[in-house]
């Protein structure tokens, strides 16, 4: 995880929420919710918010365009506590949908099949958070300018608390399940996949914004 700057705003949602003033998420604009969904992808630079696994884009102008993600309320919209940031991009990112990207076959549209009988598993991110926070010992990627700075990570794939605040970081690996045994193993493939590349030049590799930024600079030593 690391912390978003969201200074850079989308002038166009705060215009729509501001004259059509919804009420409900699911009943707020689709085609302005895809806006916005767009907008957090360059934002993010095309990593979800907590793992850091690449989101894809793909090139049809639906609500499916980036897929597979979600437009999460880091702070939980069924929480009564936080209803006022319902539409509130301080309080609005670009997330996974819970799985490591290619588990699943998309359909032409972008979605995953939903074959019967299949079950697809929504197993860490914004989903297993669900609306169960402790606002104190959650670390707000949105809010705190030192978010990446909680976490270390070990040769194993593993994230791990730092000495910032170990409760604090242990408290959000395990309300995102960042240490699921797809993540782990997916970083672990990563961090072998760079450790074996004779060539590579790290700094440039870290301007494309791969996959796992925080871990690689982490491993790294760069600050």
């Amino acid at each position: 995880m690391r912390y978003i700057d969201k200074t850079n705003r989308l002038i166009e949602w705060d215009v729509y929420v501001r004259k059509s003033n919804p009420t409900v998420w699911n009943n707020s604009s689709k085609k302005e919710r895809l806006k916005l969904h767009k907008h957090l992808h360059l934002q993010q630079n095309g990593l979800c918010i907590y793992c850091e696994q690449e989101i894809l884009s793909i090139q049809k102008n639906t609500s499916d365009a980036i897929h597979p993600s979600h437009l999460e309320h880091v702070l939980p919209k069924s929480n009564a506590l936080f209803a006022a940031l319902i539409f509130d991009q301080d309080n609005l990112a670009m997330s996974c949908m819970g799985f490591k990207e290619g588990k699943y076959e998309l359909d032409s549209t972008g979605r995953v099949k939903r074959a019967k009988g299949v079950s697809i598993n929504y197993d860490f991110c914004g989903h297993p958070k669900d609306n169960k926070m402790d606002i104190g010992l959650f670390i707000n990627p949105l809010k705190d300018l030192e978010t990446h700075k909680y976490f270390n990570f070990d040769i194993n794939g593993q994230i791990i608390p730092s000495d910032k605040n170990p409760e604090k970081a242990e408290y959000t690996i395990n309300l995102l399940n960042l240490n699921h045994d797809d993540l782990v193993a997916w970083r672990l493939e990563v961090y072998n996949t760079l450790l074996e590349d004779t060539e590579l030049d790290i700094t440039a590799y870290l301007l494309t914004f791969p996959s796992f930024y925080s871990m690689i600079k982490n491993l790294w030593g760069i600050a």
